[in-house]
C-alpha cells in the first residue's frame, strides 16, 4: 500500500506522528501474533508494547525491498518467545486464556475463523465460537515452534517462504513443522472431541 509505504518512510526519517499512525495500522497484527505465542492477553499486550518500542529504535534499518510485515512478524515472534522463556525460567505459570471474546477478540484474524487442520476436516462443520474454543483447547499440545508456525500459516495466512524469512529457518523446516502440528492437532481433536469424527465404516442394521 502506498499509504503504508509512506508511513514507513516517514517513520524511518524520524517522524513520530507518522510512526504513531503506523502503530495504529499494525497493532492488531502484532497483538495477534504475540497472543498466538503466549496465549495470554496481558502478556501479549506487554509484548506488543515492547515490539513498537523496539520498532521505533530499529525502523531506520528497514529496507524497502523487504516485506515490512514479515520483518515485523520476526520482531514480534522473537520478543514473544523471549518473554515466554523468561517466564518459564522464573517458574511463573501463566494462565492460558479461553478462546478470544470481548476485548481479546482482536486476536482473531480480521474477524475470520481459526482453521484447525485443513478444509476437509470434520471441524469445518463447527461454528466460529466452537472452533475457537476447540482450537484453544488442543493448541496447548503443540510446541512453541509448532504453534507459532501453525498460527502464522493458518491464521495469519503467510506462505511457507514468508514464515521462513520471519523466523530465520528454512522453508522445509516450516513445511515439516506444519505437518507435525497438523498431525498433533488432528490426533488431539480425535481424542478429545470424538463426536466430530464418526467412524468411517459406519454400522449396518
Amino acid at each position: 500500500m502506498r499509504e503504508e509505504a509512506e508511513l514507513i518512510r516517514r517513520s524511518a526519517a524520524g517522524d513520530l506522528g507518522a510512526f504513531e499512525e503506523l502503530v495504529v495500522l499494525k497493532r492488531g497484527l502484532v497483538y495477534r501474533t504475540a497472543h498466538q505465542v503466549l496465549r495470554n492477553e496481558e502478556d501479549a499486550r506487554d509484548v506488543a508494547q515492547l515490539v513498537f518500542i523496539r520498532l521505533w529504535k530499529v525502523i531506520r534499518r528497514y529496507r524497502a525491498e523487504r516485506k515490512f510485515d514479515t520483518w515485523l512478524y520476526r520482531i514480534t515472534v522473537n520478543l514473544a518467545i523471549d518473554r515466554r522463556r523468561r517466564l518459564a525460567r522464573a517458574g511463573v505459570e501463566v494462565p492460558v486464556e479461553p478462546a478470544a471474546t470481548g476485548r481479546g477478540a482482536e486476536s482473531s484474524r480480521r474477524g475470520g475463523d481459526l482453521p484447525l487442520v485443513s478444509r476437509e476436516t470434520p471441524a469445518d462443520r463447527l461454528d466460529r465460537m466452537e472452533m475457537r474454543r476447540i482450537y484453544e483447547t488442543v493448541a496447548g499440545e503443540l510446541t512453541d515452534r509448532q504453534r507459532t508456525i501453525f498460527a502464522l500459516r493458518e491464521i495469519e495466512g503467510l506462505s511457507a517462504k514468508e514464515i521462513a524469512k520471519a523466523l530465520g529457518v528454512t522453508s522445509s523446516t516450516v513445511r515439516n513443522t506444519l505437518l507435525q502440528a497438523r498431525t498433533v492437532l488432528r490426533d488431539a481433536l480425535r481424542r478429545r472431541f470424538p463426536e466430530y469424527f464418526p467412524s468411517s465404516g459406519g454400522r449396518r442394521d
